[in-house]
């Protein structure tokens, strides 16, 4: 996820590339829209007064657009991202029928910017914009895990959240970002072996459950012995004495991501059996 410092050219072509393929998509979009859209922006930024758009075509510019000057002024790649997922909330919260051609125009862009790391990923209703430095881990683990945990609205909110913290690289939060971890993990192996243990007591009925499936036995070993760790360390380095480290934030990440996976792949491949 820790994306390679990029030349500013780069970020301002970047930036205008972005802007050309929202621009595109604006110019085909509902007027009407579009002031709903720009308003729910504002109002989340906690900007006064209401859309600057005009009220007919030749009016429209969209360099007035809050979101498309808070991109062009955007410093780094890190405040980047945060003003796209701002933009990302507001279509998921209040306007998802704009979020299929908006999140569209976003990932040209990147396609079309290869210095950029970034990936966009499915979330429940909308979408997230995310570091992509190590792309094949986030293409293959992150992004089909916030996909498919759609279905875990609760469990997505916790495992966004963590992703969030880690893409503002705010440290002061990483505690939180743990924490999250484990909340989505614990919450996702609840809901799909169906009980209420605590993660703690979790690696039995997970090797059960995995048995069931069929699944190899030094897969199955391998999985519940690391989630006994999972556990331990979340106790003992994480809420009982802070003896985590910045290097642990990226790993315990991927390590949720990929026990979720599993999970999730396992889980849906029961169900279409059924």
């Amino acid at each position: 996820m820790e994306a390679p410092a990029i030349s500013r050219q780069d970020l301002e072509n970047f930036k205008n590339r972005l802007c050309h393929q929202l621009f595109k998509v604006m110019h085909r979009t509902d007027r009407e829209l579009l002031k709903e859209i720009d308003n729910d922006y504002r109002y989340r930024k906690g900007c006064a007064g209401y859309s600057l758009l005009g009220d007919i075509w030749y009016d429209f510019n969209p360099l007035d657009l809050p979101f498309v000057t808070d991109i062009m002024s955007a410093e780094n790649p890190d405040e980047l991202r945060e003003i796209l997922n701002n933009f990302a909330q507001v279509l998921s919260s209040f306007h998802p029928e704009a979020v299929t051609p908006l999140c569209a125009s976003i990932v040209n862009a990147i396609k079309s910017s290869p210095g950029i790391q970034m990936e966009v990923a499915p979330g429940g209703n909308g979408f997230q914009v995310i570091s992509s430095g190590a792309s094949l881990l986030d293409i293959e683990v992150v992004n089909p895990s916030l996909a498919w945990l759609s279905v875990y609205p609760e469990v997505l909110q916790h495992y966004e959240a963590a992703l969030k913290i880690h893409n503002r690289k705010d440290a002061d939060s990483y505690r939180n970002l743990l924490d999250d971890l484990r909340w989505a993990l614990e919450q996702l192996l609840r809901s799909i072996l169906n009980n209420q243990v605590r993660l703690e007591e979790q690696a039995k009925h997970l090797g059960l459950w995995l048995k069931k499936r069929g699944v190899n036995v030094y897969i199955r070993e391998m999985f519940t012995t690391l989630l006994t760790h999972f556990a331990k360390y979340q106790n003992d380095a994480v809420k009982h004495d802070e003896k985590w480290q910045l290097a642990d934030v990226e790993f315990m990440i991927y390590l949720t991501g990929i026990f979720m996976r599993l999970l999730l792949q396992l889980n849906l491949e029961t169900q279409n059996e059924q």
